[in-house]
């Protein structure tokens, strides 16, 4: 179907950018309203649930809006997440929230539901991303973005025609990406298991139980932070750990002077662990067979090659039975990390003769190798389907969804 050609309007012409709270001065100041915090959005378009507070308690120092207001979370990260919604089945029909939500509201040109799919299409994101002001971390989309966006205003009629449709397609969307989230978790219940039985000895096996400082040398840069260079030797920071894999991006760098100055408490050597002992505690990847330097909160896990083999080392460390030992280990409030004297108590188990360690780590990658097989099959699914997503909404206001 060709596209529509319909008028096009700034949002502040067909809504209320961020009301006011005029036509709230006459109720009784005792009013039960609904209040939203942030974190009662979710990140799929929906509230999750509604607190009740006195009109008193919240009428200074809240946003506030009424049923069928659109919420847009303004700040990052919640607005890059999708936190927006439609106001719906408010105590006594008024609301207050976050301050970090712009509030759109209809002149009675737009339904909520045509405004709520205006501001969750794709151009609209990016151009409300970049023209983002603040600092890092506190940056905010501006009100004047909402303001001077366009958006196309059909009949009343066409836009309910085309919600519905939206909303038609959407619910079959998201059965799917339910069914794909679903299998999912359950291949990581199913990872976790195939680490709890591959470290219980077999029938007839005896394993023995260290300390790990008995069975690995550990090697601590922890305490010491070398000057940055804008290139030169990668500096691995904990942050560059992950679900036992290094992620290259955003890394650090020092320069071949202060590599020389900073490594000095033993070079990383080829079967190596690295490991965190700090935001995050417990993450551990092999060691890169390249020359790097190490940050202050991950040490050098080197196995003694007689005791312990380094990939079932890792793998066991990977485990729930260790990260709970772990986190019992762990000390702190605001970030947990732990200190080298408990960390050094943790116990090992393990098999007397590395090649039964061997064996054991060949099955484990040996099932890892289909999970993360499937998991990369799930994930291009969910690719597709968040594409797919933002195509039903661009043909939507382009007049390809209504008879």
């Amino acid at each position: 179907m060709a596209n529509r050609i319909w008028k096009q309007s700034l949002l502040s012409e067909v809504c209320e950018v961020n009301p006011g709270k005029k036509d709230l001065q006459e109720l009784d100041k005792d009013t039960v309203v609904s209040f939203l915090p942030m974190a009662l959005v979710s990140e799929d378009g929906k509230i999750i649930d509604k607190e009740e507070r006195k009109l008193k308690e919240v009428i200074k120092g809240y946003t506030n809006f009424r049923d069928g207001d659109v919420l847009l979370a303004k700040i990052t990260p919640c607005f890059e997440n999708g936190k927006r919604a439609i106001a719906k089945n408010l105590t006594n029909g008024v609301g207050f929230g976050s301050t970090e939500f712009h509030v759109l509201r209809s002149k009675g040109e737009v339904t909520s539901d045509w405004i709520f799919h205006a501001i969750s299409r794709a151009d609209f994101c990016n151009i409300a991303k970049s023209q983002m002001t603040g600092t890092a971390g506190q940056k905010r989309v501006p009100t004047r973005v909402l303001e001077q966006f366009k958006i196309p205003v059909p009949s009343i009629k066409e836009q309910e025609e085309i919600s519905g449709n939206i909303e038609t397609q959407f619910t079959r969307l998201e059965s799917t990406i339910k069914s794909l989230k679903t299998v999912k978790a359950k291949l990581s219940i199913y990872r976790k298991s195939v680490l709890k039985a591959a470290f219980k000895p077999g029938k007839n096996e005896e394993w023995q139980s260290s300390p790990i400082s008995q069975i690995v040398r550990i090697i601590d840069y922890r305490g010491r932070t070398p000057p940055y260079s804008g290139s030169g030797i990668p500096h691995l920071r904990s942050a560059n750990i992950k679900k036992g894999k290094i992620i290259w991006e955003k890394m650090k760098y020092v320069s071949d002077e202060t590599y020389d100055a900073y490594m000095t408490r033993g070079l990383p050597e080829k079967g190596d662990v690295l490991f965190t002992t700090e935001a995050p505690l417990g993450e551990v990847a092999i060691s890169p067979d390249i020359k790097f330097s190490m940050a202050q909160r991950m040490v050098l896990l080197r196995p003694k090659a007689d005791l312990i083999h380094y990939k079932f080392l890792l793998y066991q460390i990977i485990s729930d039975s260790f990260q709970g030992a772990l986190m019992g280990k762990g000390t702190g409030t605001t970030v947990t990390g732990v200190s080298s004297r408990n960390f050094k108590t943790i116990q090992i188990v393990f098999p007397d003769n590395t090649p039964r360690q061997e064996e054991i780590v060949d099955e484990i990658e040996s099932r890892f190798s289909v999970i993360d097989k499937l998991e990369t099959v799930i994930d291009a699914s969910l690719s597709k389907a968040e594409t797919l997503r933002k195509s039903i909404l661009k043909s939507a206001f382009e007049g390809k969804l209504v008879n």
